[in-house]
């Protein structure tokens, strides 16, 4: 990410504003919109902390998701429950000493919360949910500690008590709850999808790695026959010719020999 240092600056400007409810500079907009893409928060989390936790409440207190179920009445108790809620997320996000390591999710859905749900519960649900984690990380997205376990336990069971009894459903806020767990699956598949697509790349490339090695190391078999062989030949052509030279010479030998006998013959009869 350019500009680190400038970011820093504008990062400690925003911390020392006391005011709860101070506009988001876009470059620290666009920190979040780094950190949904990378999983990575660049700097401690004791700098950007604060900017999430007013982020979170800026959505969470504007959302424009329907905030009840089709076919459904609103009531106070209905309201006190989704107060309620949006206070647990704000009071875990203040809770963590580092990022929790669903930090890249938490930043996508404070980003577009309507993109994956259409009920104000559901998507402050789903939010909560990605922050009762006990795992952190540090800015380059490090595993580095795991929180204090028996406070999540206690923080979920109090969710648990403090929720709602589910009503019973309409029609129409049984089909909703179905496109947001086709949505859900479809991502799900999506994901396995892409795994599985990963995993064939890397073995065709290991497997083309291999050939590629084989092919050389049949190349190079191939040349060394031929170089065998060729010196093969040629010592054998050698041993062929000093065979001949010595054929040669010693047929020579002969044909001297026949003709001194014969003269010698020739003399003694004489």
């Amino acid at each position: 990410m350019e500009n680190r240092e400038g970011l820093l600056l504008e990062l400690d400007e925003f911390n020392r504003k006391k005011e709860s409810d101070q506009e988001i500079p876009q470059n620290l907009e666009n920190l979040i919109e780094y950190v949904a893409k990378t999983g990575t928060y660049i700097f401690p989390w004791s700098k950007v902390n604060k900017l999430f936790i007013e982020k979170t409440k800026k959505v969470i207190n504007n959302l424009s998701l329907s905030s009840v179920s089709q076919n459904a009445s609103p009531n106070a108790r209905d309201a006190s429950d989704i107060d309620q809620l949006k206070l647990r997320i704000i009071e875990r996000f203040e809770s963590f000493n580092n990022a929790p390591f669903t930090i890249q999710r938490v930043s996508e859905l404070l980003l577009k919360p309507e993109n994956n749900y259409t009920q104000q519960e559901k998507y402050l649900r789903g939010l909560e949910k990605c922050l009762m984690v006990v795992t952190t990380v540090d800015p380059n997205g490090n595993k580095i500690l795991v929180e204090n376990d028996n406070e999540i336990r206690n923080e979920i069971e109090d969710s648990s008590v403090k929720a709602p009894s589910t009503p019973i459903l309409k029609e129409a806020d049984t089909s909703t709850n179905n496109v947001d767990m086709a949505n859900d699956q479809t991502r799900e598949e999506e994901e396995e999808e892409t795994n599985e697509q990963v995993i064939q790349k890397i073995a065709e490339e290991m497997t083309e790695a291999v050939n590629i090695q084989l092919n050389g190391e049949a190349k190079s078999l191939e040349i060394n026959v031929q170089i065998t062989e060729q010196i093969s030949m040629q010592t054998i052509n050698q041993k062929i010719i000093v065979e001949q030279s010595c054929v040669e010479s010693i047929d020579e030998q002969k044909n001297e020999n026949i003709e001194e006998t014969i003269m010698v013959t020739t003399e003694q009869e004489n």
